[in-house]
């Protein structure tokens, strides 16, 4: 068993675990909640967290930087609105859905460098939960809760390339804890190899490009860092050829292939993304949120998200609130990057994952799996990096 800094009461690791098994689940409500089930776990998980917290580990230099980078965009955002000319806001479920994804950063940065077991577990549900979302999606569970839009898969209500970033990431992880086995579950680990072709098939259902090329990619790079024997190497690399014609043909008879075809690769973005180059070069330091929405109307008869994070933070907050998001990830980059040198690659690809999902995916700053996963990067340590 991986040993943490920390143990965690069997409370606040039950609760810990339960946001992490159904944070996979995105907007799929199997409780007829209206979504309050998870917001009520999440809520118990920030109490939890913080009742038993180590404060001064918590609000230490090595952590405090990165909250005070997060919530100075905030302000940054709310100032640019006021100097737009707008004194009240239209959208405060925005603002305080951001306000919750960064506590959700905060805590959960903390508790996953306290006790390194309850990352990976928490990490390996996650994976878990993904994996039973397509196994059932597969076996038509899921039947009523799925439609197909121009050949993609839209599943619980959610947007295709958000739903397949999440089982993309949750491929990764389980491919992961086969190759590395971070819990010592032994041979048992293998039983998770059940879920990789669902998950790819999944992936490759809902045509989104960008989640099935970082899953490929991620796929061989784990092969080929990981430090397993090379004869399970040569077995995983046989059976992925065997495994290549069947994926081959789901692939020719799924959007996802035409997709890859087209000449437009933004999608359709380009055209939101000229249009916001020519909102900030009248306002470079930001209309805010409300303003964005506005100018965007007043431009294009439509209001459409940036579908670019870096590009919304850069209308919404001007050229100060992107630089501080630059500086935020530039140190989350370092200590992928520490642990990608120690031969440690997960923190990396999650890294460059959602970073290529910040260039391309709307409403990703209130995606909560991006800043779980963000939080899994920030907990290593950054105190190696001295030495670089």
């Amino acid at each position: 068993m991986v040993q943490g800094i920390a143990q965690t009461n069997k409370v606040e690791k039950f609760i810990l675990l339960l946001f992490s098994f159904f944070l996979a689940f995105g907007k799929y409500d199997p409780f007829h909640t209206g979504g309050l089930y998870f917001d009520a776990i999440t809520v118990f998980s920030l109490i939890v967290i913080f009742s038993n917290a180590n404060k001064n580990r918590l609000w230490s230099k090595e952590y405090s930087r990165q909250y005070f980078l997060l919530f100075s965009i905030a302000i940054l955002f709310y100032i640019a609105t006021m100097f737009y000319g707008l004194s009240f806001t239209n959208d405060i479920p925005l603002k305080v859905k951001y306000l919750f994804a960064i506590t959700i950063f905060i805590f959960f940065s903390y508790k996953f460098s306290e006790d390194e077991s309850l990352k990976y577990k928490s990490l390996l549900l996650f994976g878990l939960a993904c994996g039973l979302i397509a196994v059932g999606y597969k076996l038509g569970l899921f039947n009523s809760q799925f439609q197909f839009n121009k050949g993609r898969l839209l599943i619980f209500g959610e947007n295709p390339n958000s739903i397949s970033a999440r089982l993309a990431a949750g491929f990764i992880i389980l491919y992961y804890n086969i190759l590395e086995d971070p819990l010592r579950l032994g041979k048992k680990r293998f039983l998770l190899a059940v879920f990789l072709i669902p998950l790819i098939l999944f992936v490759i259902d809902t045509g989104s490009r960008g989640s099935f090329i970082i899953l490929i990619l991620a796929f061989i790079l784990l092969t080929i860092v990981s430090k397993i024997h090379i004869a399970i190497k040569f077995f995983l690399g046989l059976l992925s050829v065997l495994s290549t014609s069947y994926l081959l043909i789901a692939l020719a008879n799924s959007s996802l292939l035409s997709r890859f075809q087209e000449k437009d690769l933004t999608g359709g973005r380009e055209r939101i993304w000229n249009i916001i180059f020519e909102i900030v070069q009248n306002n470079i330091w930001g209309v805010g949120e409300e303003g964005y929405l506005i100018e965007m109307g007043l431009i294009s008869d439509r209001v459409q998200d940036a579908h670019n994070l870096f590009l919304y933070l850069l209308v919404c907050g001007g050229w100060l609130a992107l630089t501080l998001f630059l500086i935020f990830l530039w140190k989350l980059f370092l200590k992928s990057y520490e642990q990608f040198r120690q031969k440690n690659v997960l923190p990396f690809i999650f890294f460059v994952f959602f970073v290529f999902l910040m260039t391309k995916t709307g409403g990703i700053m209130t995606y909560l799996i991006m800043w779980y996963f963000l939080a899994y990067i920030n907990s290593y340590s950054n105190f190696k990096l001295k030495s670089v």
